[in-house]
């Protein structure tokens, strides 16, 4: 999905304006990191965040617990990746194994955890993903 033309956007909109709890990998409790920021940031625009990390799961962010992996049951609307591009990999591999095509969550890779092995998966499936873009900023 292409969040730089007007399609793109329009999409991207829809789905984020129907979206609930927005699921972010790597937010954990180093306030430097961009992750960590963006819960705050998305929970002033009006979402529940998900913030999640495996080294600090048990703590919270700005209210919201901090969960070491998504929990058996939750069917994610939104996926952000704030990781690297192996560990990107990871949770895309993960979320193909749990989730059906129908119930696929949008992914959206942050600046910097784009990885072409997942890109290709995620077109294959043809489901919606984006890149190249960031969601906070994307979100103002």
């Amino acid at each position: 999905m292409d969040s730089r033309n007007e399609e793109g956007i329009a999409s991207l909109q829809s789905i984020l304006s129907n979206t609930e709890v927005i699921h972010i990998y790597g937010a954990g409790l180093n306030s430097e990191r961009p992750a960590h920021t963006a819960v705050g940031e998305l929970r002033d625009r009006g979402w529940a965040v998900a913030p999640l990390h495996p080294r600090d799961a048990g703590a919270t962010i700005n209210g919201f617990p901090i969960r070491p992996e998504l929990e058996d049951g939750i069917v994610p609307e939104v996926v952000v990746l704030f990781l690297a591009p192996e560990r990107a990999r990871a949770v895309v591999r993960n979320l193909i194994i749990r989730f059906e095509r129908e119930e696929f969550p949008l992914v959206w890779f942050q600046i910097g955890a784009e990885d072409e092995q997942s890109r290709q998966a995620l077109l294959e499936m043809d489901v919606p993903f984006v890149e190249h873009d960031c969601l906070v900023r994307f979100t103002e």
